[in-house]
């Protein structure tokens, strides 16, 4: 009876260990797929993170925190307004509503993404403004993520209203580096809102196969940085 019994209590506590262990896998599932950031900022943009340097290698890329050796200043395009580096390499920026070159989200939407044919925008006459990159004479930033076939970077958009965005999938050809490369394009349906909102443009591609996928999604993806590089003075 007292074998019995105790049989009894190992099985029902090797039940409860093997129902916590898959309970913890649920809870913690390192193979789901990473989300993207809210896309919705709010209407004013704040941004203050550390700046990285890059450096390509046969096996890939490596990045280095990037620390100046005085506070450095960067020019958002179309603005007088100056991003700032301190010598610990943190980028600081602040900008209330969008100012800037009057824009409209229709001239936006069609100058990053002239391959799809059928772009549909809610009202096209919307007051709009973006940053992809900041400046300097000698420099330029870039928020960006690239491994060895794929390269994604970040677009902050500011709309003046409500607007919505949308696409049907496609493809496309064309040439590139003397190989004839066929593009998909992913279908995209993204709501606006007034403010600031941040996309994330991402190309992944297969040199072997020269195939390329190309998809806009609404929030910023994990895994981005702010890059700095050097110009290239022709």
């Amino acid at each position: 009876m007292k074998n019995k019994m105790k049989l009894a209590v190992i099985i029902a506590l090797t039940a409860i260990v093997v129902f916590s262990i898959a309970a913890c896998k649920d809870d913690d599932d390192s193979s789901a797929s990473p989300q993207p950031g809210p896309l919705f900022l709010g209407a004013t943009l704040n941004l203050s993170e550390q700046v990285w340097t890059e450096e390509w290698s046969a096996s890939g890329v490596t990045y280095k925190m990037f620390k100046p050796e005085e506070e450095m200043e960067l020019g958002v395009p179309g603005t007088s307004i100056k991003a700032v580096i301190d010598e610990d390499g943190i980028l600081s920026l602040t900008m209330e509503g969008g100012p800037g070159v009057p824009d409209n989200i229709k001239n936006i939407t069609e100058r990053f993404f002239q391959e799809y044919n059928d772009i549909d925008i809610s009202d096209e006459k919307v007051r709009a403004f973006y940053i992809q990159n900041m400046g300097g004479l000698n420099h330029y930033l870039v928020k960006n993520s690239d491994s060895a076939n794929r390269s994604s970077f970040v677009i902050y958009v500011y709309v003046g209203e409500d607007v919505t965005i949308s696409a049907s999938a496609g493809s496309y050809k064309n040439e590139y580096d003397e190989f004839d490369w066929t593009y998909s394009l992913a279908a995209f349906n993204i709501e606006l809102k007034k403010g600031w909102n941040a996309l994330t443009y991402t190309d992944s591609y297969s040199r072997t196969a020269t195939t390329s996928n190309v998809s806009l999604i609404a929030g910023e993806m994990p895994g981005h940085r702010w890059i700095i590089r050097e110009r290239q003075i022709h």
